[in-house]
């Protein structure tokens, strides 16, 4: 998409207003039941939670389910710094605890509060540029709140809030606006040739809800493990704990 986090939810907001809608009564409601709410692996490294490679899974997710962060120093030494973020909507929050010093090294630090609330803290060099990708803590409220802003920009306006589906919610007489698809094969190239953690784990959960209904680490893992019968790997020879191998409870036999 031209590097452009926002093309897709702008994509689905011209479609919603090219459908006539200009006012939307109720709440926007995200509806991400195709997997459980077990968005972190068991066995993932606790102190690595803000590291891309352990960005959070979910049936609604965006932009890999990253915020780009971008820290620029002031001027001069004692200056704050400035900082942005790729995609950058309302919702998104940062809390800039930076400052800038003389010399060109840098101690700088992202982490998260919450869901979309980041903060940048130690020290920047005078002018220097950096950048680095930071997980979100809510895969579909983040997605949501990505299209409540391009359905705002698309001059439809929202009334209510912007929400997560509950549990036995239903939706009578609701109709499809616009389908985006994408490929199988395309998700397993980025999965294996860029070795991208978060596809590994999206096409897991998706394997336990095509074959047992509920979209879950379990779930993904029993679905290998069937697979591994009829190509004769015995039980027991292969421990998977999620689709990645980032868990450290990950275990394969020698023989």
């Amino acid at each position: 998409h031209d590097n452009d986090p926002m093309a897709v939810p702008d994509k689905w907001a011209k479609a919603v207003a090219a459908a006539g809608v200009r006012r939307i009564t109720g709440d926007l409601v995200a509806d991400d039941r195709f997997f459980d709410q077990e968005w972190i692996a068991p066995g993932w490294p606790r102190d690595q939670l803000n590291q891309w490679y352990c960005a959070p899974v979910g049936a609604l997710s965006f932009n890999d389910n990253c915020v780009l962060l971008t820290t620029r120093g002031g001027a001069r030494a004692g200056k704050a710094s400035m900082i942005g973020t790729t995609p950058f909507f309302k919702g998104i929050s940062v809390i800039n605890q930076s400052r800038t010093r003389s010399r060109r090294t840098a101690r700088l630090r992202y982490s998260r509060r919450g869901t979309l609330t980041f903060v940048s803290s130690g020290t920047i060099g005078a002018g220097r540029t950096l950048s680095d990708h930071v997980t979100v803590g809510d895969p579909g409220l983040y997605l949501a709140k990505a299209f409540a802003a391009a359905l705002k920009k698309a001059g439809v306006a929202i009334e209510g809030k912007v929400r997560r589906a509950a549990k036995a919610e239903a939706y009578a007489g609701a109709r499809a606006l616009v389908i985006s698809r994408s490929s199988l094969a395309d998700a397993c190239k980025i999965s294996n040739k860029r070795s991208q953690n978060f596809y590994a784990e999206q096409i897991l959960k998706t394997l336990g809800a095509e074959k047992f209904k509920t979209g879950s680490f379990a779930n993904g893992v029993k679905a290998i493990e069937v697979f591994h019968r009829k190509i004769g790997i015995a039980e027991g020879h292969v421990t998977l704990h999620d689709g990645s191998g980032l868990s450290k409870e990950n275990l394969a036999r020698a023989s």
